[in-house]
């Protein structure tokens, strides 16, 4: 029993440990009336994605990615979403989008936190901002 027990722990240490954690930027993109996350080469170079998170929070730090609808059926990108839909969903004012992505590759499994500052306005967006700029450019 003792060590079927300690055979356990050492199986979970080592799985746990082969699991990386990385934090990173991403872009976004309008692609034909579409706002699209662009895949780094990071993301490009796994094997398969195992999971993928959105969260969208506003200048209050309140989730309004809810009910957004996404597009994760593409190549190039993460996920694409209509830009009106995006607008509607999201609201005016300054945004923060994180993504949480599980990647497999060959060796080890990488989980990546990525994170995007931006500016969406009815008329306009202000994407791929530093966190700095973003303040002073969505007021």
């Amino acid at each position: 029993m003792k060590k079927t027990a300690l055979f356990l722990s050492i199986v979970l240490l080592l799985l746990n440990g082969c699991k990386k954690k990385y934090e990173d930027n991403f872009e976004y993109k309008i692609v034909n009336k579409k706002i699209c996350a662009v895949k780094n080469r990071v993301v490009e170079k796994a094997n398969h994605i195992n999971w993928l998170f959105l969260e969208v929070r506003n200048s209050l730090g309140d989730v309004v990615s809810g009910n957004l609808q996404v597009d994760k059926n593409t190549k190039e990108y993460l996920f694409c979403s209509d830009l009106n839909e995006f607008k509607k969903e999201v609201g005016e004012g300054f945004i923060q989008s994180d993504i949480s992505i599980e990647l497999d590759n060959t060796s080890s499994v990488q989980e990546y936190n990525f994170r995007n500052y931006s500016c969406i306005f009815a008329d306009s967006v202000k994407l791929n901002l530093s966190q700095s700029d973003s303040s002073k450019s969505c007021t």
